[in-house]
């Protein structure tokens, strides 16, 4: 009657989100924001974001601020990241310290295990002004998790 759609036409079926999952959105399960009306970023701002590289270092993006820690953007990779520090921290010990959600920690916990050596021998030295340190062979990556 009122939909436009003459006889023996069918309305086409919409598609329904999916609950738990499936969506687009920054966040599981979330819905794409639209690309332009009421709830879409400015254009501004989607272009400003496209030119951000992957890593920066100099000026944190948020606060202007000078800052020599890199600052990476996007879903990092964990295998790749793991396998840098274990290489550049030979025979040492490793803290992992994370908060935030749950699925994540999960992800570097696993590779805390995965990239983490069976640890055979851990020796205590002292060095010529009687400071002690410790030395091990493997490398050991230790998981701490916090939740607020």
């Amino acid at each position: 009657a009122g939909n436009g759609k003459g006889k023996g036409q069918k309305e086409e079926p919409r598609a329904t989100p999916k609950k738990g999952g499936g969506g687009e959105g920054p966040f599981p399960g979330s819905p794409r924001p639209p690309k332009e009306g009421p709830g879409a970023p400015p254009p501004a701002v989607e272009e400003d974001l496209e030119a951000v590289p992957a890593t920066m270092v100099g000026k944190d993006l948020l606060t202007g601020m000078e800052s020599n820690i890199p600052l990476h953007f996007g879903r990092p990779d964990w295998n790749k990241i793991f396998k840098g520090v274990k290489k550049s921290h030979e025979n040492e010990e490793i803290g992992v310290f994370f908060c935030g959600a749950p699925i994540i920690g999960k992800g570097l916990e696993y590779c805390v295990d995965k990239y983490s050596d069976t640890v055979t021998e851990r020796a205590t030295h002292y060095d010529a002004d009687g400071q002690e340190y410790s030395t091990q062979v493997g490398t050991n990556f230790v998981y701490h998790e916090e939740h607020f």
